[in-house]
């Protein structure tokens, strides 16, 4: 028996028809920006007020970019400005061995 075919190839929106839709910059809007530079990303969960939330949602969407976009150019600009004023970056964090699991006593 044969495998159907998947309806999703490069573009998981192909299967809807038409594919993705072409974006058009407004007239008088910002330019559109260019493939963001492939770097490594780790994933990272940060409990934050909803009125942060909120407003960088309402900023990311205002400027045109993702939210992981603006929150790491946000905290970028902001660990430059600490550093400058500092006057010299900060020393990488010592690189600490992970603890070995735990074990439960009385279980054999």
């Amino acid at each position: 028996m044969s495998k159907p075919a998947s309806r999703i190839g490069s573009n998981p929106l192909d299967f809807i028809g038409g594919g993705a839709p072409s974006v058009r910059p407004v007239q008088g809007g910002p330019e559109p920006q260019e493939e963001p530079e492939q770097f490594p990303v780790t994933l990272k969960t940060y409990r934050l007020p909803v009125d942060v939330v909120e407003k960088v949602a309402d900023v990311a969407h205002a400027e045109r970019c993702t939210m992981a976009d603006f929150v790491t150019q946000a905290i970028r600009e902001l660990v430059a400005r600490i550093e400058e004023r500092r006057g010299e970056p900060y020393p990488p964090r010592p690189k600490v061995r992970p603890r070995p699991p735990s074990t439960l006593e009385g279980q054999s």
